[in-house]
């Protein structure tokens, strides 16, 4: 695999996103890869997730719709991220519960339980949500979504609804809205100048391709992959090119 096969993959992971300068309250547009594993048969593209216990993670993809909200209210549980582990469960080395694979039905009534927990808490919001991903952490199944449509802002709404694992009903979520509404204020710094294909060209150079196996949940095993990425992004209001950690 080399960058002269995967340029037009690349080019499409290229995306304009704004990112927050908080000491000047201001939104910088730039232009920066979304990570991306591409098999290396060329076969599929793999997105990039953050979750290393492949056993626990089950990937969803569902828009929720209903067409009546619920009246009832949701009740909040206060939620125990502490987990007691034995001496004697570390030696014998028993598997941690959040190993376990997420069956069918576990599944499908995750699935039914965060659309009945939107209907109380967002009754409004038939559509608006995507289930993305479910899986465990921490004693808990996690549900996450993500809102269809999204801003160009590099934080992008999300939903976590927390899920106890025995009687598979929501207990707690969070919500970054707040975090995001604290952006509605900042200035966006200028106009772009710099369209995608200008800002490839000055990125091109220091894209990486990584070899990595990954896990491939329709396949159930390690597929070799090439992973794309970048450490630099390019300000679309001047055109330079500046590393991640400076926008």
């Amino acid at each position: 695999m080399t960058f002269t096969k995967i340029k037009d993959i690349a080019k499409e992971q290229l995306k304009l996103v704004e990112f927050p300068l908080f000491d000047q309250q201001q939104l910088v547009p730039a232009y920066t890869v979304e990570e991306i594993y591409v098999r290396n048969d060329f076969s599929k593209l793999i997105p990039f997730e953050v979750i290393v216990d492949v056993q626990g993670y089950i990937n969803i993809d569902q828009a929720l719709f209903w067409d009546e909200p619920l009246a009832a209210t949701f009740d909040r549980k206060e939620i125990n991220w502490h987990q007691e582990i034995t001496a004697e469960q570390a030696f014998s080395g028993e598997p941690s519960p959040d190993s376990q694979p997420i069956t069918v039905v576990e599944q499908e009534k995750c699935v039914n339980e965060v659309r009945d927990f939107l209907r109380k808490e967002y009754p409004n919001d038939s559509g608006i949500w995507m289930l993305k991903s479910l899986h465990r952490e921490q004693g808990y199944i996690h549900a996450i979504l993500r809102a269809n449509k999204q801003d160009k802002r590099v934080f992008q709404r999300k939903l976590d609804v927390m899920i106890d694992p025995n009687s598979l009903q929501a207990v707690n979520y969070m919500d970054n809205q707040m975090m995001l509404e604290m952006f509605d204020q900042f200035e966006v710094t200028g106009d772009e100048v710099i369209d995608r294909e200008d800002a490839y060209e000055r990125l091109k150079g220091k894209l990486e391709l990584s070899p990595y196996y990954v896990y491939d949940f329709e396949q159930n095993q390690y597929v070799l992959c090439g992973k794309i990425d970048c450490q630099y992004g390019v300000n679309a209001t001047t055109g330079d090119v500046v590393g991640l950690d400076e926008l």
